[in-house]
């Protein structure tokens, strides 16, 4: 009788980790999904906040770049407005 429950309750315990294992698979790949939107948005407000950037043209096509990928009307990151910058 007691093999049994020592084995049902392994069957459980490894269900429940099972269950666990893909849950945090499908939180990990959400989270890799939506990452460059969260750092481009920090990006963004931190340019926009900080008072000892000095104004310039590669600031701007920066700014804009970024907007423009928040927006999802660019595909991919700015990173020749980067690299400029």
């Amino acid at each position: 009788m007691i093999w049994w429950q020592i084995l049902g309750e392994m069957a459980l315990l490894s269900l429940l980790g099972v269950g666990y294992y893909f849950f945090q698979k499908k939180r990990y790949l959400r989270w890799l999904k939506e990452e460059p939107q969260v750092v481009a948005k920090d990006l963004f407000l931190y340019l926009n906040d900080e008072k000892n950037i000095p104004d310039s043209n590669e600031l701007a096509a920066l700014l804009i770049s970024l907007e423009d990928f928040l927006e999802q009307r660019r595909d991919s990151w700015p990173m020749q407005e980067l690299e400029a910058f």
